[in-house]
């Protein structure tokens, strides 16, 4: 949906940064899931208000908040899309925006708004909307590298794995599979022929598809297991 642009340039100058000091840290899910969603959604309105005060800890708290927040979809369907295509521009940028209210840091979607400021030729627009997706990859890379299960990149869902391979890693997903530590190992093949293999840490979103189909009644939980790390490490 998105040719070579600010937002794949930008987003790569800064992951490069992050993978060269090669010190992560991980999501504070515990206190995430305690800041309560009337913080939440106030960092949220400063998120999109384009507060410069913002650290890269605090958009990891606005990213992975949607989880607990209600604020997580399953990202875009392409039939949509396409139809929001025939619209005209008003329409396409509007249906984005209708997007955005629902799943405010879908990378996906982001994305596209930025292709969206770019046909109109919306320079404030392309800037907000790049900035914005460099910083959720920034915060993202600051949870892992990805080269190792042990050292994956953190996500809430699929398709913002799918968003930063094409991104960020300017690849191609060619096989998938799901390893015994909870991370997605992506067999990729990127625009210069180069093969690479890339991890997501999936253990949230395992949790939250676990709890979707379960019939327990109380709110949704989430503990962060380190021990299947630490098992993966010392076999």
């Amino acid at each position: 949906m998105l040719k070579k642009s600010i937002v794949a340039i930008i987003a790569c100058i800064f992951v490069c940064s992050v993978e060269a000091a090669g010190k992560f840290d991980l999501p504070d899910y515990e206190y995430i899931q305690s800041i309560g969603k009337e913080k939440y959604e106030s960092m949220v309105r400063s998120f999109y208000e384009q507060d410069s005060l913002l650290s890269l800890i605090d958009i990891q708290t606005i990213y992975y908040g949607s989880a607990f927040y209600g604020y997580l979809g399953k990202g875009m369907k392409r039939d949509d899309y396409q139809a929001a295509r025939q619209r005209g521009m008003a329409g396409f940028t509007a249906f984005l925006d209708s997007c955005l209210s629902v799943t405010p840091v879908d990378l996906q979607t982001i994305a596209c708004r930025f292709t969206a400021a770019e046909m109109a030729k919306d320079t404030a627009a392309m800037y907000k909307y790049s900035r914005m997706y460099n910083r959720i990859s920034t915060a993202l890379m600051l949870t892992g590298d990805g080269r190792t299960d042990t050292t994956a990149v953190h996500v809430v869902s699929i398709s913002d794995e799918y968003s930063l391979l094409t991104y960020v890693w300017r690849a191609t997903m060619e096989e998938q599979a799901l390893t015994y530590s909870l991370c997605d190992k992506m067999d990729c093949i990127t625009k210069n022929g180069q093969r690479k293999t890339i991890y997501f840490d999936v253990q949230l979103v395992c949790a939250m598809e676990k709890y979707n189909i379960s019939d327990k009644k109380e709110p949704f939980h989430f503990w962060y297991s380190t021990s299947i790390n630490k098992q993966k490490r010392s076999l």
